[in-house]
């Protein structure tokens, strides 16, 4: 009995793994060469951004969801931490808002690195022109 309760007390004490965060999208969101990188054209130049349920990608970083908030119908305060190209991880702090009907995703850039602006849906950003 005493051994399961040190057991559990040391499991209990052991850190876990800090899961990413899911932003509740309808779909992902980006630039047309960012939708185009996300479904596999080789040839895709421009600004790649590329919003999806599960991170944030832009100028080649790679940035999961660290905490989500939200903050009215819609509309988001999320936390990302940017890994890729870096040595050590890069903050940033957006405000999104995805519109009622779906049609654009807007995104400010309240601190750190992220980006900004807004974003259609990959499927209509793949037939806008650059």
């Amino acid at each position: 009995m005493k051994l399961r309760l040190t057991l559990a007390a040391v499991l209990v004490a052991i850190p876990t793994v800090v899961l990413a965060a899911s932003l509740p999208l309808a779909g992902s969101y980006g630039t047309p060469a960012g939708c185009a990188a996300h479904a596999g054209a080789a040839d895709s130049s421009g600004d790649k951004v590329l919003i999806s349920a599960d991170d944030v990608r832009f100028e080649g970083n790679v940035c999961p969801y660290t905490n989500i908030t939200e903050a009215g119908d819609k509309a988001f305060e999320v936390k990302i931490a940017c890994e890729s190209g870096h040595d050590e991880v890069v903050r940033g702090t957006l405000e999104v808002t995805e519109s009622a009907d779906g049609s654009k995703l807007t995104v400010a850039l309240k601190d750190g690195a992220g980006p900004a602006g807004e974003f259609l849906p990959c499927d209509a950003a793949a037939t806008a022109s650059p």
